[in-house]
């Protein structure tokens, strides 16, 4: 099966679900990454053109190591917003990768930029089905045949903007592929150096994803696990392919 991880920012893949991505990788299936923004803030020094390829060539070297692919819609990193030209973009990478299961990030997540990557991702995931939909791209791909099973990452720091936590449903053991996640997100030098400086210690990469995989560990059971939230409204399959496929456990929310 082809997989397709997309974040926000070249980084935000490795920090939410490259867990779960590696142990699909070892399963033989194909493996993509997506930044929807073109990664132009990430450095206290550098301007945009500076930290560019800098952080491409990051994101490139972490999905090397599932020997996948990175690609990058080039929305404007803090200026962009649900858009034409951007989700055009995002849609013909979602028809170059036919993905059939997707990654995105949670909606309404700390920043603007996870919220409309979340609604891009969730709305090329059927424009990509769909044979008429011109994207204006050149050389344009072939439409996908089928809507992608679609999970949403959980929010950084398992919360919402107002606080309320967001539980998670589908849990999958990532103890044994700690030690690839960690070397993906190693790829990330200079968001390992910028994060701190510039959010405090509490966004230290090497040691923030450990205690929110330790948490979702706790809750489902295992060591180390990723969690995640299951589009399930149609036209998207509703089946658990997680489950399916890596033996993902399925927590059901409590009633209200």
């Amino acid at each position: 099966m082809k997989i397709l991880g997309v974040g926000a920012h070249p980084d935000d893949v490795e920090l939410m679900c490259s867990g779960t991505l590696a142990r699909l990788a070892e399963l033989g299936h194909e493996i993509s990454t997506c930044s929807v923004t073109g990664p132009g803030y990430g450095s206290k020094t550098l301007g945009p053109e500076e930290i560019w390829p800098i952080r491409m060539k990051e994101g490139a070297a972490a999905a090397a190591v599932l020997k996948g692919k990175f690609y990058c819609a080039d929305g404007r990193d803090k200026h962009f917003i649900f858009n034409e030209e951007v989700r055009n973009r995002l849609c013909e990478i979602f028809r170059k990768v036919a993905p059939e299961i997707v990654f995105a990030p949670s909606p309404r997540d700390y920043v603007l930029d996870h919220d409309f990557s979340s609604a891009l991702a969730r709305d090329c995931a059927t424009a990509c089905t769909v044979p008429t939909f011109v994207t204006g791209m050149f050389p344009a791909a072939p439409h996908v045949p089928n809507v992608p099973h679609l999970y949403y990452c959980e929010p950084v720091w398992h919360m919402d903007i107002l606080g309320n936590p967001v539980p998670s449903t589908t849990f999958v053991d990532i103890t044994e592929v700690l030690d690839k996640k960690r070397q993906m997100l190693a790829c990330h030098e200079s968001q390992i150096r910028f994060m701190p400086k510039h959010f405090g210690s509490a966004t230290d990469l090497t040691t923030m994803f450990d205690s929110w995989c330790l948490d979702n560990g706790r809750i489902a059971g295992f060591q180390y696990a990723e969690a995640f939230r299951q589009h399930l409204a149609p036209p998207f399959p509703n089946n658990n392919i997680l489950v399916e496929l890596i033996g993902a456990k399925y927590i059901r929310p409590k009633e209200k």
